[in-house]
């Protein structure tokens, strides 16, 4: 399920949210286990990627990002219009 604005230009400069929860909430980015999570494989592989998004976009800053096993939160601000970026369906 994709929620979004049908009014808002997401390319526009501001801060955004962004939460992505896994398929039946599925345990797939590690697991938690004495009041800490700790991510597997996959886990690292989206905080790499989430970080290298400013190097790859350079009018998008990250922010905040929290993984758990079965989803993410994170903040982006975008500083500029991202005119180049593919618009989603």
């Amino acid at each position: 399920m994709i929620c979004r604005s049908s009014f808002q230009d997401y390319r526009a400069p501001g801060f955004y949210r962004v939460t992505i929860t896994m398929h039946e909430r599925r345990l797939w980015f590690g697991v938690c286990e004495n009041n800490s999570c700790r991510l597997n494989l996959d886990g690292w592989l989206v905080y790499e990627l989430w970080h290298r998004i400013q190097s790859d976009y350079s009018a998008i800053q990250v922010s905040t990002l929290y993984i758990m096993p079965g989803h993410l939160h994170g903040i982006l601000r975008v500083t500029g219009h991202c005119a180049h970026i593919a618009e989603a369906s």
